[in-house]
């Protein structure tokens, strides 16, 4: 399917919240269409910037290099590196939460890696072999490869949500007595409380052990583990691991986007003079309020904002 030549100037203006005449709307359509993929990797980039960051002087292209090598093999990168003039603050921002802007990081003499987040907020931080590793407030780790390379250690104190790159060494965390091992992929050790621990698996499969006991835990279950002792296991709620799915079909915007507020535990604010003239027809299926708000901004022609984590708008 053909877009127009000028596709880059439209995305620029959707991931900015700028509005979209109907025939820029139908070719991004077309451009989501054909490239799914890339737009939803671009999409998850400026959803994980940052709120708030101070002002200051970057090496944008060295940063979107970091970052679009993260991205996608080179045969796909050409899609990538036509928003560079629109992502290229959005990479900076990002490396910078990596490397140091809200997490310190230090370097072993032995090949260690030690982040510490001494922040308010949880700050996500990509390992050395390409895993996410979001720190929360307080909390620290040491990174290292040991084994003959055979497996990648972290030693955890406090709180910390591991998304684990799988490229054949194990990956193990350790938090004093209690020892992650990776089966799967995405989880979230809680060894706050020296005496008292949490691991709640999001996806794939982990094994918990301590000096008395192993246990393996699949996608939405649970343990706390208290004095080296691992409890039952339990499940989390499903519902949060799961995206919403919506369908409205002739329905006024402002009805659509209260049913979507209300099913993200957020507030979403329509203009008056939008929500007075707009209905929408389409299915949806997000995880969070900004991938509801660009739709919604694509269907009725206008600008979002976010006004808090909890509360965003849609005007003119």
């Amino acid at each position: 399917m053909n877009t127009p030549n000028n596709i880059d100037e439209i995305l620029a203006r959707h991931f900015s919240g700028e509005p979209l005449s109907d025939e820029a709307r139908q070719a991004l359509e077309a451009y989501k269409a054909d490239n799914e993929e890339e737009y939803r990797k671009v999409e998850t980039i400026l959803e994980n910037m940052p709120d708030e960051a101070p002002s200051m002087d970057v090496d944008t292209d060295r940063a979107w290099e970091n970052v679009e090598a993260r991205l996608s093999p080179p045969a796909s990168r050409s899609l990538l590196r036509r928003l560079y003039p629109v992502l290229a603050v959005a990479a900076s921002l990002l490396l910078l939460v990596g490397i140091g802007l809200w997490a310190t990081r230090v370097l072993g003499s032995d090949g260690s890696v030690r982040y510490a987040n001494d922040g308010s907020r949880d700050t996500s931080i990509v390992l050395p072999d390409g895993s996410r590793m979001v720190l929360s407030p307080l909390a620290s780790a040491e990174y290292r490869v040991e084994n003959g390379n055979r497996q990648r250690r972290v030693e955890l104190q406090g709180k910390a949500f591991f998304d684990v790159n799988h490229n054949g060494q194990a990956f193990r965390v350790g938090a004093g007595d209690l020892l992650v091992d990776v089966l799967g992929t995405a989880f979230t050790v809680d060894a706050t409380n020296d005496d008292h621990g949490h691991v709640t698996v999001k996806s794939g499969r982990v094994q918990v052990s301590t000096g008395k006991q192993t246990i393996v835990l699949v996608q939405g279950e649970q343990v706390s583990v208290d004095n080296g002792t691992i409890s039952h296991k339990q499940k989390t709620q499903p519902e949060a691991l799961k995206p919403h799915s919506f369908h409205f079909d002739n329905t006024l915007i402002g009805d659509a986007a209260a049913e979507v507020g209300k099913a993200l535990d957020v507030e979403i604010e329509v203009d008056a003079r939008i929500a007075a003239d707009n209905r929408v027809t389409t299915h949806m299926e997000v995880t969070t309020p900004m991938q509801a708000l660009r739709e919604f901004a694509l269907l009725c022609g206008c600008r979002y904002d976010s006004i808090s984590p909890l509360k965003y708008r849609l005007r003119r």
